[in-house]
């Protein structure tokens, strides 16, 4: 269980950290510079990422372990959905152009796969690679 939380806290800090720099960065040419503003959507992007861990991911990951399906791909492909959905279904930017909702799907697919790299790294990957090595 430990490693499980573990593993939710990267996912949250990865979502904050990739956020706030791709936010900062894309500010410094803008109207908009701050490090306030970089920090701001960095925390909504690390709240959104809690939310979806705790009420989507978790419960699919116990499902995954339960039925021995623990391949990085699954995890991925777990991220994909809600990142998708996210963008085109809540539409939290506003009424965008298809490009634009586009473009932002995919920072949030590209996000949410980072994230769940990092959660089957803590929460699957190093728990049967420290078995492995202990029955050594």
């Amino acid at each position: 269980m430990k490693s499980t939380f573990v593993a939710i806290l990267a996912t949250i800090f990865a979502a904050f950290f990739i956020t706030f720099v791709v936010t900062y960065i894309g500010t410094l040419n803008s109207e908009y510079y701050d490090f306030r503003m970089a920090l701001l959507m960095s925390s909504v992007a690390a709240l959104v990422s809690l939310v979806i861990t705790i009420c989507w991911s978790l419960p699919i990951h116990l499902y995954l372990k339960k039925h021995n399906k623990v391949s990085l791909g699954w995890y991925a492909l777990i991220a994909v959905i809600p990142s998708l959905g996210f963008i085109y279904i809540l539409k939290p930017f506003g009424e965008d152009s298809a490009a634009d909702l586009f473009t932002q799907a995919l920072f949030c697919t590209l996000v949410g796969v980072v994230a769940a790299t990092l959660f089957w790294y803590f929460a699957v990957y190093q728990i049967t690679h420290n078995k492995q090595i202990n029955k050594d």
